[in-house]
């Protein structure tokens, strides 16, 4: 999957920045992202993150059956930069 992102990131200069962490477990495994993307306001950002990283589980051949109607992961935390700046986007 990082493989695959990277490759649609070299593609698309709103694609900052992206790390990646595996996790497994007995039964199932964990995959964690945290992505940077240059986008307008947050709803674009979370639109633009959520898309490419779909986008590379379905290229590494991932299923992402159901993706959309999943209700977003609240424990997510968002910062937005601007300039020099770091700020804390509230939820």
């Amino acid at each position: 999957m990082a493989d695959c992102y990277a490759g649609l990131k070299a593609g698309d200069a709103a694609l900052l920045d992206c790390a990646w962490g595996f996790s497994d477990r007995d039964q199932h495994g964990d995959v964690d992202v945290d992505v940077t993307v240059a986008a307008s306001d947050e709803a674009t950002a979370y639109e633009l993150a959520s898309a490419s990283v779909r986008a590379a589980i379905q290229h590494a051949g991932g299923f992402t059956p159901d993706w959309d109607e999943r209700v977003p992961d609240l424990s997510s935390v968002a910062y937005r930069l601007t300039d020099e700046r770091v700020e804390l986007v509230p939820a």
